[in-house]
């Protein structure tokens, strides 16, 4: 009965070497390790950069719209409105009943 291969019959000290990858296989699989872990981390180095341009995008967007919104901007565009022919630049004035007569 010929089932079981020559190292089976040697004994378990045999087996257990027989299973073992050979050295150049040992290296390939170093290799390819290396060569994911390599992608990985420039992966994660290229998230990080974009992820750093992103927050830098949304700060300098914050700060245009508060300069925009801000009570300061908002006085500045009633009294532009005067110059720019009666042009309202910002909100609406208050009502014509809450204004003091001329």
């Amino acid at each position: 009965m010929k089932t079981r291969d020559a190292a089976w019959n040697r004994g378990p000290i045999a087996r257990r070497g027989a299973s073992r990858l050979r050295p150049a296989n040992r290296g390939y699989a170093l290799l390819v390790v290396f060569t994911v872990l390599t992608l990985v981390m420039a992966f994660s180095a290229a998230n990080l950069r974009q992820l750093s341009s992103m927050k830098r995008e949304i700060q300098l967007i914050e700060r245009r719209q508060m300069l925009k919104f801000s009570p300061s901007s908002l006085a500045i565009g009633r009294s532009a409105a005067a110059t720019n022919g009666g042009v309202q630049i910002g909100p609406l004035p208050a009502s014509p009943a809450a204004a003091p007569p001329p």
